[in-house]
């Protein structure tokens, strides 16, 4: 517990000295949201791919948070966790309830297991999917980060960002 807290404080410190107001948005009109973000710590890539619609890259480590949003019609929350965690690594899988802007969602977080694999022996990575339904849309947001410490350094400000996220009228 102790380490946790020494990787949490230096980064609410900082947010705390330079006074990050989260005064970068960034808007999707097409799904009606918007959400805030610092470019002092995370560079903002609008992705054209069908991965994400906007990725995220941390830019003091291996961290990255995505953002999906896909038409989905008739399938609930219960439906969709199955769905995600085929998504997630072998690992230990945790699941808890989560609201964004009073729309109720699941937040799945795994902790990698490695492989036999040689190429997955040091595999410590960490990867969660957030994700919710409005209207007839599935928002997913995928954080990932490359090892126990940078998850432990980046989660709070995940959980500020999504603290943001504010749905618009269309």
């Amino acid at each position: 517990m102790k380490k946790i807290i020494v990787f949490i404080l230096p980064i609410l410190f900082f947010v705390f000295l330079t006074g990050c107001q989260w005064s970068n948005v960034y808007k999707n009109e097409e799904y009606g949201f918007s959400m805030k973000y610092d470019n002092q710590l995370f560079e903002c890539i609008n992705n054209n791919e069908k991965d994400y619609n906007v990725l995220f890259n941390y830019k003091n480590g291996n961290v990255s948070f995505g953002i999906k949003v896909e038409k989905r019609q008739d399938i609930d929350n219960d439906d969709l966790s199955k769905y995600f965690s085929y998504k997630l690594k072998n690992g230990q899988i945790i699941e808890q309830s989560v609201t964004i802007d009073g729309y109720k969602g699941r937040w799945l977080s795994v902790k990698s297991i490695p492989e036999i694999d040689e190429a997955e022996k040091n595999d410590d990575s960490i990867m969660d999917i957030i994700f919710f339904t409005k209207d007839e849309y599935v928002y997913s947001f995928y954080f990932s980060a490359e090892n126990k410490m940078m998850y432990d350094e980046t989660e709070p400000l995940i959980d500020s960002m999504l603290s943001t996220i504010n749905f618009m009228e269309k």
